[in-house]
């Protein structure tokens, strides 16, 4: 008597996408002959011999924003193994793989050798793509690329729920290069064109998200805080869309190299050695090399990646052999870099005031900085920014509500709190630039930053 048929479980189809992406991945590690890329072909091929015990082909197909194993099982839940099939069924152009039982190690090898992101796309050029007998793909229609998404409303919870998945998105990306060694672009190009729709609608509130100062996780904040200074300082520059998505990208991505160093080095809380140091430097190549392989990222990303630390006159890291000027992304993304290492809370210190960080980027200028452009960043910023509390020297609190280009010191504040510490039902703007009747008195003068825990008020309520 034959033994029943089993039904597929899904801890059968994890495993197998599992293996099945373990394949993919391992030709861009090493050499295609390579132990772990032959012992990675075995263990799919006996996966699948098991399955086509059930059911005969095995094929994954892609339905909008999903993939089903054998037109029914969703990899939603799996959502790791999900966003990387995506990735190379978006490259690919696919639309359905199917594997034939009877298919052999040998055309399992030449499917995964053309399914890596380092090959030309598999089925740019013609509708179908077969294997032997055992591997048919079928082409996708293309898709115009989902710039943004519908659910960022042009206002402060807005731009609250757009920094939060950025910090999402950002901490994926490291996750992949760190346990990876490989980029998956969909997500972050998708997270860079959000970024640069709110931006345009709603530059005053992304700048100031950019600034504050209460989040934790410095690597990822890091990040996306210096793709959205770029930004605005791209966007200031009058430069194309498109640019701005570039530039946006690559300054989410500038320090994606970080990611290749031994976490005992990068965490390191005491004085780095010559050698650690020298380990350190490297993460520049490291991620011009990472970003450069990666299929369907704009070329600045590794420009950015590689000239960041360069300094403008060429005395950074690392040493060019061909002489020339740095491209305009490198320039921006250094200002924007140092900018938010300084004013962001470290383990070896405490962020620095604005004073004090533009008091540090001056005296680089023209050395660490192009200083044309650290003077425009400067303007755009303002030495106390946008959303900034401020103590006046009446004793009333106010939030900045917009920077004086002309004289930073003297922006136009929104007054909230009455000089005895009441807050006002209805809060009034004051221009620090306006002088006492008959006199060149000013009417009031920023004391300083303001921060107390006895007033809890969110600036963002107040712009």
């Amino acid at each position: 008597m034959t033994e029943p048929i089993l039904p597929i479980d899904e801890s059968t189809i994890e495993r197998l996408v599992r293996e099945f992406l373990a394949c993919q991945r391992n030709p861009v590690l090493y050499p295609q002959d390579h132990p772990l890329c032959r012992r990675a072909i075995h263990k799919l091929l006996l996966s699948l011999e098991d399955f086509w015990l059930r059911e005969n082909p095995f094929h994954l197909i892609a339905v909008g924003e999903d993939i089903l194993v054998n037109g029914e099982i969703s990899l939603v839940k799996y959502e790791d193994s999900l966003r990387r099939l995506e990735e190379i069924f978006l490259y690919h152009h696919i639309k359905k793989i199917l594997l034939f039982k009877g298919l052999t190690e040998k055309e399992l090898t030449d499917l995964f050798s053309r399914l890596s992101f380092g090959r030309p796309p598999l089925l740019e050029e013609q509708d179908h793509y077969a294997i032997g007998e055992g591997i048919y793909l079928e082409k996708a229609l293309l898709q115009t690329e989902r710039k943004t998404k519908d659910d960022y409303t042009p206002s402060s919870k807005g731009a609250i729920k757009l920094y939060n998945d950025a910090l999402d998105v950002a901490r994926r990306m490291a996750k992949q290069v760190r346990e990876d060694k490989i980029l998956y672009p969909k997500e972050i190009k998708e997270l860079s064109w959000a970024l640069v729709d709110f931006f345009l609608k709603r530059k005053d509130i992304m700048v100031l998200m950019a600034q504050l100062k209460d989040y934790d996780d410095y690597t990822y904040t890091h990040s996306v805080n210096v793709s959205i200074l770029t930004l605005a300082q791209a966007q200031s520059l009058n430069l194309p869309q498109k640019t701005l998505f570039e530039f946006a990208l690559a300054g989410l991505t500038h320090d994606i190299g970080k990611e290749v160093i031994p976490l005992t080095i990068l965490n390191k809380p005491g004085k780095l050695t010559d050698e650690e140091f020298r380990v350190i430097q490297n993460h520049s190549l490291e991620g011009a090399r990472l970003l450069k392989k990666t299929s369907g990222l704009p070329f600045v990303c590794a420009v950015a990646a590689f000239e960041h630390q360069m300094k403008y006159d060429g005395s950074g890291y690392p040493q060019r052999r061909i002489s020339g000027e740095h491209h305009l992304v490198s320039w921006l993304v250094t200002i924007s870099d140092v900018f938010d290492a300084l004013r962001s809370t470290r383990p070896y210190r405490g962020a620095l005031s604005s004073e004090k960080i533009f008091s540090i980027m001056r005296e680089g200028e023209g050395t660490t900085f192009h200083p044309t452009l650290l003077g425009r960043f400067i303007q755009m910023v303002g030495i106390y920014h946008r959303g900034t509390l401020v103590a006046l020297d009446d004793n009333s609190i106010g939030v900045v509500y917009k920077v004086n280009m002309l004289n930073p010191q003297r922006p136009v504040v929104k007054i909230i709190c009455r000089p005895d510490g009441t807050l006002l039902p209805v809060p009034y703007l004051v221009n620090l630039c306006e002088h006492l009747p008959g006199s060149e008195r000013y009417k009031w003068t920023i004391q300083g930053v303001f921060n107390s825990p006895y007033l809890q008020v969110n600036p963002l309520d107040y712009l």
